[in-house]
């Protein structure tokens, strides 16, 4: 059977989990072991391409990438890279159907992290402009006490500088 597209009639925001593997230990992380596991990570472009292939032969356009999972930051710095261009590249494919929704804008990727490696891919996000949010556990005490590494110790401080960080992230 040909794959048959219908005429795009809808936007909308994906919210992809590329992975479950989180690089923290938080005692109240409602994954549980599941974060444990170092998966093999060569699909995720792949996956992402998958559905959004499947969405666009129901007429579902995808005006905005919410990357959300475990902790999106702990992929490989290429594989990140890969699938920003990918969203991009799907972005330019689609632009005058999005335009015609009312989602013309720029490829809109954000991602949810837990902050501990935004110092390290902060190029590759201001590159492609990318918006992040962190989660951080307030009070500082609860944060130091429960969002742990793996291994049992404070991310408190990398967190916090990370936080200062993003005071002069322009996205």
């Amino acid at each position: 059977m040909a794959d048959t597209y219908r005429a795009p009639h809808s936007a909308l925001r994906l919210t992809f989990v590329p992975n479950q593997y989180c690089n923290l230990g938080c005692s109240y992380c409602y994954l549980g072991e599941l974060t444990e596991i170092r998966e093999d990570n060569s699909d995720v472009v792949a996956n992402f391409r998958r559905i959004a292939d499947h969405l666009a032969r129901d007429g579902v356009l995808i005006d905005a990438l919410l990357l959300h999972g475990a902790e999106v930051s702990t992929l490989p710095e290429p594989i990140l890279r890969e699938l920003f261009e990918a969203y991009r590249t799907y972005r330019e494919h689609w632009r005058q159907e999005l335009k015609a929704l009312g989602q013309p804008g720029r490829a809109r990727i954000h991602i949810k992290t837990n902050l501990y490696n935004f110092h390290r891919l902060r190029p590759l996000f201001e590159e492609h402009r990318v918006s992040v949010s962190g989660s951080v556990d307030l009070p500082f005490s609860l944060h130091e006490k429960l969002r742990v590494t793996k291994a049992g110790k404070s991310t408190l401080k990398r967190t916090i500088d990370n936080v200062l960080l993003l005071r002069d992230y322009p996205h």
